[in-house]
C-alpha cells in the first residue's frame, strides 16, 4: 500500500474526534465524514507504522442516518464533524465513544445520555465564537483555522453560532473599514447574552467593559466578558439541573467548588441547599464576580470565593473535610492537575462531582481516582457541543 492507493472497506465505528474506523490488510484506517455500517471507496492520504489515514472518495452503501450538511464550509472547517449525520446517530455515536473510553473504569450501566439537547437546538446554540484573522495577498480572511492548520477558513455565517451573532458578524463584515481594522494574527470575539445583546472585541475585551448578565435556570449571573462560561445555554441548564439534584440527594454540610469561574456551580449548590460553599478560581476577575453573585442571591453569609491554584487551595481546604462534604471540579480540557488528584486521594473526601469537557483526560483522572478508592456511581453524557466532536460529561464519584 502507498499514498494515493484506493481500497474498499466497511466502517466499523466512529472514534472520538469524528473519524470512522475501518480495517484494510490488518491495518486500522481512519476516515472522516463517514458513518457506522457504510461501505466506501477510500484513498490513502497518510501512512503510519500502525495505522492509515484516508478519505472517502465514493459512498457505495450509505447509512440511513446520513443527511446533507447545512454548511458549505463543512469539508474545510474543523468545527463540525457530524453535519453529515442525523442528530440521533450523532448522539448514539458519542455515547458509544464515552463507553469505550471509560471501559474498565466505569460500569456500563452507570453511563447514560442526557436528552436535554435535541435536534431542534442542535444548531445556533453557541453564545460565543472566536474568529482568527489572516491577510493573504491583500485579502482579509476572518474565520476558523482549517482542518490542515495551514489555512484560515473565511466565515461569513456559522451554523453553530446563535442568530444574533451571525447577524452582527454580517453587519461588521459589510462595514467599509472593517477589513482594515483587523490585522493578521488578531482574534475577533463575538459574545451574546439576551441582556447585553452582541458584543465584539479584538484580542481582549476592553478593560472598562461591564460584566455580562448570563441567564440561568434560576435567574441571572454576572460574568466578566473575558472569563469562562458555558457556551451552550441549553447544555448549561442540563448541567445545573443534574448538579442540583445531586446536591439535594447528598445534603452536604460543605461544598468546595474548584475551578469555579464566576461561581455557577457553587451558586447552584447553595440554592439547592448546601450549607457552606467555598469556591476557588485562578481568574481574579471571575472571583470578584462569583462573590458578587453569591451576594445577589443572599448566599454571602455562607458562600465565599477566593483566588488561587486549585491544587494549592485544596491542600488546605480538604483537611478535616466533613464526611458529608462534596468537591465539585470543572477543570479545563487538560483535566485535573496531578496535585489535585493526589490531594483528593490523600484526603478523607468521600464524594466528588466531576464535570468534564474532555473524556480523554477524564478517563485518565478516573483511573487515578479509582486507585485511591473512588468509584463512579453516575455518568451522564451531555451533548453540549452538537455537530462538533466534543461533549460534556457529568460524573459522580463516591468512596
Amino acid at each position: 500500500m502507498k499514498i494515493g492507493d484506493k481500497f474498499q472497506c466497511t466502517i466499523e465505528s466512529v472514534a472520538f474526534g469524528g473519524d470512522g474506523v475501518a480495517r484494510v490488510e490488518n491495518m486500522v484506517v481512519f476516515i472522516p465524514f463517514v458513518l457506522p455500517g457504510e461501505t466506501v471507496i477510500a484513498k490513502i492520504r497518510t501512512i503510519k507504522r500502525d495505522y492509515l489515514r484516508a478519505r472517502a472518495v465514493e459512498i457505495l452503501t450509505a447509512s440511513p442516518e446520513r443527511i446533507t450538511p447545512v454548511c458549505p464550509l463543512y469539508n474545510r472547517c474543523p468545527g463540525c464533524v457530524y453535519q453529515h449525520s442525523s442528530f440521533k446517530e450523532e448522539q448514539e455515536i458519542k455515547l458509544s465513544q464515552l463507553k469505550q473510553l471509560l471501559h474498565g473504569v466505569v460500569e456500563m450501566e452507570n453511563i447514560t445520555a442526557s436528552t436535554a439537547v435535541t435536534p431542534e437546538n442542535a444548531l445556533h446554540y453557541r453564545n460565543k465564537i472566536v474568529l482568527h484573522t489572516l491577510k493573504d495577498h491583500g485579502e482579509t480572511l476572518l474565520g476558523y483555522v482549517g482542518r490542515d492548520v495551514s489555512e484560515t477558513v473565511d466565515v461569513k455565517n456559522c451554523p453553530l453560532a446563535c442568530q444574533a451573532i451571525n447577524d452582527e458578524l454580517a453587519v461588521q463584515r459589510n462595514k467599509p473599514g472593517f477589513d482594515h481594522s483587523i490585522h493578521a494574527g488578531m482574534d475577533v470575539t463575538f459574545r451574546y447574552t439576551p441582556a447585553n445583546g452582541v458584543l465584539m472585541w479584538r484580542n481582549n475585551p476592553p478593560k472598562n467593559l461591564s460584566w455580562l448578565k448570563e441567564e440561568l435556570p434560576f435567574g441571572c449571573m454576572s460574568v466578566p466578558a473575558g472569563s469562562f462560561t458555558q457556551v451552550n445555554p441549553v447544555g448549561m441548564k442540563a448541567l445545573v439541573e443534574l448538579l442540583q439534584a445531586e446536591i439535594k440527594r447528598m445534603a452536604p454540610e460543605k461544598v468546595i467548588d474548584a475551578y469555579c469561574g464566576a461561581g455557577l456551580f457553587g451558586l447552584a449548590a447553595g440554592l439547592a441547599g448546601a450549607a457552606q460553599i467555598v469556591a476557588v478560581e485562578a481568574d481574579e476577575a471571575a472571583v470578584q464576580a462569583a462573590n458578587y453573585n453569591f451576594k445577589q442571591y443572599n448566599l454571602a453569609d455562607h458562600a465565599v470565593a477566593h483566588a488561587g491554584d486549585a491544587g494549592d487551595e485544596l491542600s488546605e481546604l480538604l483537611i478535616d473535610f466533613p464526611e458529608s462534604g462534596v468537591l465539585i471540579v470543572d477543570p479545563p480540557r487538560g483535566g485535573l492537575t496531578p496535585k489535585v488528584r493526589a490531594v483528593s486521594i490523600r484526603s478523607n473526601l468521600k464524594r466528588m462531582i466531576y464535570i468534564s469537557c474532555n473524556p480523554s483526560t477524564l478517563n485518565r483522572d478516573l483511573h487515578t481516582l479509582e486507585s485511591g478508592g473512588f468509584k463512579v456511581v453516575k455518568c451522564v453524557m451531555i451533548n453540549m457541543f452538537p455537530r462538533s466532536s466534543h461533549f460534556e460529561v457529568f460524573t459522580v464519584l463516591e468512596r
